[in-house]
This record gives structure tokens, sequence and C-alpha cells, in this order.
């Protein structure tokens, strides 16, 4: 189900800044109403920080120091606390890796899922409670109705994954972050929550925004990817184009350190180095360090241009 119309979601040259050093610099994207974005990339290159800063909740000391969050034609950048605070859950809702990030350890699940239909839908409480046992129900808890009364600590790491899922969308959110969603758990699991966010996006038409390091589960999830590296969007394209014709070097690169299945004794390209700290990052291109086809050019910063239809790369070394 995409959308390439009028966007959900608008993101515009985003920066976090910690201690002096732009963690996030200059990202920039877009997703349509009930469109799935993978935002890959290495661990240290912005993803989950660009999805707090969606929801106003980058951690102190960071801050967002520029740039718009444009969601449904509203900056969420521009708005009071307040105003945040009820568009988080109701509008717009995070799962996160680690269930417990988002699941109370001192209260059962079923209050923690009926709290979001108290609070944003005006449920009584009892209503609520009901609710909130079918939708356990829903996303595939077991015997739902005496599992709502189970700390989270009582529940498998799937189980507790559930839960998490069913309190982001109890609100009935237009957008889910997801970060991570799946890594902690073993591959069957993972299938299970990924079968789920799939299910739940074609039922209730939210957008996803599904941040991981897995470029399988793009291929399986994402109607379109943005490649991060080092705080900023350095390709973005539709995912079978992007698969297809990767054509910034970094994701070559990804695409070159994956295991080939049809090719089992095919070496492993790994792209040598690793991401710059904030605080070191090279002039220009924030890639050239560890790009075989950087050259003088690249001391010069790229910008985020067209090479086809939907398909846009960060590189001076990409042809037209």
């Amino acid at each position: 189900m995409t959308n390439r119309g009028e966007p959900l979601l608008r993101v515009e040259d985003l920066r976090i800044r910690f201690d002096g050093s732009d963690v996030v610099s200059g990202a920039s994207f877009e997703l349509g109403p009930g469109e799935v974005l993978g935002l890959v990339g290495e661990s240290g290159c912005g993803k989950s920080l660009t999805a707090l800063a969606i929801l106003q909740l980058v951690p102190p000391p960071g801050s967002v120091a520029g740039g718009k969050v444009i969601f449904s034609g509203v900056d969420l950048l521009a708005l009071p606390e307040r105003e945040m605070r009820r568009r988080r859950g109701a509008e717009i809702a995070m799962v996160f890796q680690e269930p417990g990030a988002s699941l109370n350890p001192v209260l059962s699940v079923g209050s923690q899922v009926a709290e979001v239909f108290t609070v944003h839908r005006g449920f009584s409480r009892r209503a609520a409670m009901r609710e909130a046992v079918a939708l356990l129900e829903r996303v595939g808890i077991p015997d739902a109705a005496a599992r709502a009364g189970d700390a989270p600590h009582r529940l498998s790491g799937g189980q507790r994954q559930r839960a998490a899922i069913a309190m982001a969308i109890a609100g009935r959110p237009r957008l889910l972050l997801a970060d991570e969603p799946t890594t902690a758990l073993d591959v069957t699991v993972q299938a299970q929550i990924l079968e789920l966010l799939r299910r739940l996006r074609e039922e209730t038409g939210m957008a996803v925004v599904l941040i991981t390091h897995n470029l399988g589960v793009v291929a399986e999830m994402a109607d379109r990817v943005a490649v991060m590296y080092a705080g900023k969007v350095v390709e973005n394209a539709a995912v079978r184009d992007l698969f297809r014709r990767p054509l910034h070097p970094y994701t070559q690169g990804l695409f070159a350190s994956l295991p080939d299945l049809r090719d089992p004794d095919k070496a492993l390209l790994p792209i040598p180095g690793v991401v710059p700290r904030p605080d070191a990052m090279p002039s220009g291109c924030r890639f050239r360090d560890r790009c075989p086809l950087a050259g003088e050019i690249c001391a010069e910063e790229p910008l985020l241009l067209a090479r086809g239809p939907g398909h846009a790369v960060a590189c001076h070394k990409v042809e037209s």
C-alpha cells in the first residue's frame, strides 16, 4: 500500500547536536500514508536519534539544532510539549528494540495497554481493559485474558515485544516508528513480529518508519529506503530500485558485505574503517575516508540530488 502523493511525514535538513557536535546533520526524507520506509545504516549513523527527534524525545544533553519535521502539515518541532504529549501515542507511536524501554516493569501488561485507551481514546477503565485484552489477543499473545494481569518479566521476549506493539497501536496512530523491533529476538520470533507488523499495516493503513541494519528485513517490508551514514541520508530510493542498482559507494559496500546465498563460498567484502565520531567528522563527504572512489572533489560536501525517478544520491562520483 504505497501512496506517493502528499507525504504524511517530511523530515527536512534535521540536525541533532550533542556536546557541540552534530550527530545528525542535514537528514532529509519523506513517506506517504500507508507507506513503509526502511531507514538503514551502520550503528552510530543517527537512525534512532532521528526517530526520537520526530517525537521531540532526544535525550539530554542532546538537542535538535535545526530543521523541520512536518507531520500532516504541522511542524512537530515547533509544537509545545503539551501538544506533543497529546500527539504521542495517538497520532505517532514508537516501538523500541528492547520492550523494556516502553513497558513499566512493575505494572501489569494489560493495565499499560489499557492506559492508552483511557488517555487517548476516552474509554472507561473497564472498557479500556476489555479492549486491551482484545488487542493483546490480536497481536498473538496466547491466553491474553490471563496474561494481561502479568508483569512484563513473566512474558517471553517475543511476547513482550508483541505487548509493546499492542501498546503502540492502541491509540490508532497514523505513523509507527519501529526501532530495530526484531533484533533481540530469535529468527522464528523475528519472522512472526515482521508478519504482525505487515498485517497491522494492511489492516490499519498506518505508515511505518522501520529502523534496521538488516537489508533482508528492508527487502521484505519496505516500499522505500533511506540510507544513513554519519548523520546524513546519502541515498533514497524505492526498495526495488535500490536493490537492483545501489548508487552510493556506501550502499554498494553494505550489499558487498552481505553473504550470497547463491554462492556461499564467495568472500565477504566488509567496508574498511568505522563510522567517524561526531567530533571527528572529515570535511566534505563524510564517507570519503572509507570510500574506494574518493578524490579531490570529495573534500566538498555532496548534495542529495536526483539521479533518476524517485532515486536521490549524495555523491560526486555518481554519474547522472
